[in-house]
């Protein structure tokens, strides 16, 4: 018996507490949830999640997936346990899929992701602690990124893809370029990196002097420092709130529809202060900050 069409994204809070032959597409299971997609993803390439797949290739999620996600969830914030926790918990015996590419890459499984940041270095000539020096990151703390034995934050990339002469977008592995003028919501290009606790959609997928993001921040989390780079901002916060510092000497807690406006140069940071997810439209130009300096 085929799955039922996935129900609308409005409905999906009722329908998942009175129907459980529901089927929902990734945005509403994460919903339910309580977490982003990202996190969603990460758990399918930890073999802990096995969604089904439309005939457009779209993951859907049953009632029963619903109800195992929540499990991991407590598993992992409540329980404080780490992903071969939770395999062990639920009994998951067959080895971690890599991701949809057959890479392996990702921050949550970041060994591509270090091993490209190695290469770079190596290329360039440069020690742990010449690029220390030059991003003021620990050359320790460099050397766990390139062997995946620890997360980089966002405000860490950035400086990485400064100091190493790349950008932000092909460190993680998404520059988004192609030639459709229309972004469908549903059809949006996610990066090959997931960051915990948050989600970045690509908007544009062409070239141009601007690049374009949907983020979704959850509660506490943020960029983790400051950085800096070339060009100019726009943010635009459309539900939550967001806390920028700029100087670390100014700091502006937007609300939503609020926006501000300021040159990429200046040192700053944000994260989200509140107990609900923030969701902002971010632009930079040219594009830099997410996408590093071109």
């Amino acid at each position: 018996m085929s799955p039922r069409q996935p129900r609308k994204r409005a409905s999906a809070r009722s329908d998942a507490a009175s129907d459980p032959t529901a089927i929902f597409y990734i945005r509403e299971a994460a919903e339910l949830v309580g977490v982003t997609r990202a996190v969603i993803r990460d758990w399918e390439r930890q073999g802990l999640l096995s969604p089904m797949r439309g005939a457009n290739g779209y993951r859907l999620y049953t009632y029963d997936d619903i109800e195992r996600a929540r499990q991991i969830r407590d598993l992992i914030h409540r329980d404080r346990l780490n992903a071969p926790g939770v395999r062990s918990v639920l009994g998951v015996t067959t080895a971690p899929p890599t991701d949809e590419a057959g890479t392996g890459n990702g921050i949550e499984d970041s060994d591509g992701f270090g091993k490209h940041i190695r290469r770079l270095r190596q290329e360039q000539g440069l020690s742990l602690r010449a690029v220390a020096a030059r991003t003021g990151l620990g050359a320790s703390h460099i050397s766990a990124i390139e062997r995946s034995l620890t997360r980089p934050s966002m405000a860490s990339v950035g400086k990485l893809a400064e100091a190493l002469g790349s950008n932000f977008l092909k460190l993680i592995g998404s520059e988004g370029v192609g030639d459709d003028v229309v972004v469908r919501k549903d059809d949006r290009p996610h990066p090959s990196v997931d960051f915990p606790g948050m989600e970045i959609e690509k908007l544009n997928r062409h070239g141009l002097d601007l690049s374009a993001h949907l983020m979704t921040i959850l509660p506490g989390r943020g960029s983790q420092g400051s950085y800096n780079h070339g060009g100019e901002e726009f943010i635009l916060v459309l539900s939550g709130d967001l806390e920028v510092t700029l100087d670390e000497t100014q700091t502006h807690v937007l609300h939503p529809m609020d926006a501000i406006t300021f040159r990429s140069s200046r040192p700053h940071r944000w994260r989200n202060p509140g107990t609900e997810r923030t969701v902002v439209v971010w632009v930079d130009s040219p594009p830099s900050g997410f996408d590093g300096r071109l």
